[in-house]
């Protein structure tokens, strides 16, 4: 895998590396350590995955909602949805697009109106998501700099 920006990496050309001579094949995206590395470091295709992910896992929670009621649902998601968003998200939140961040923040307004037991049109003010002691999606992306750098400090 070559890294470097999209202009770049076209006039790179042809990349051949050999192996015992053995030609590798190039790739454009790796995972390691759970982590997508496209070959920009825009990490677009970490998000998309992390949103296929959730959504199928926010599917499978809407299925049994009825059982459950709001303060089981909120530990649910925070369990089984929220660590995907988390997960090295201060590497990777910085270099994503204005429409990825906007879909992540989608997927945490579904998390509410699920939590909360809403329909899909209601809608959800940043008061409905620190209701809940969550913290928007940008500001835990702060939040766990922020906590990189106490660690590296202290």
């Amino acid at each position: 895998m070559l890294f470097g920006s999209s202009i770049k990496l076209k006039r790179a050309g042809v990349f051949r590396v050999m192996c015992e001579g053995t030609a590798i094949t190039k790739v454009d995206c790796v995972k390691y350590l759970g982590v997508y590395l496209d070959s920009n470091m825009s990490g677009a295709t970490h998000v998309k995955s992390i949103l296929k992910t959730c959504a199928g896992r926010l599917a499978f929670l809407h299925r049994n909602a009825s059982l459950l009621d709001e303060r089981c649902r909120s530990i649910l998601c925070m369990a089984l949805i929220q660590p995907f968003i988390d997960y090295c998200c201060s590497s990777w939140y910085s270099g994503i697009s204005i429409s990825l961040k906007k879909r992540l923040d989608v997927l945490q307004r579904k998390m509410v109106r699920y939590v909360k037991g809403w329909d899909a049109r209601h809608h959800v003010s940043p008061l409905n998501i620190s209701s809940l002691s969550w913290i928007s999606i940008p500001n835990r992306v702060e939040f766990f700099k922020m906590m990189h750098l106490f660690r590296i400090r202290h």
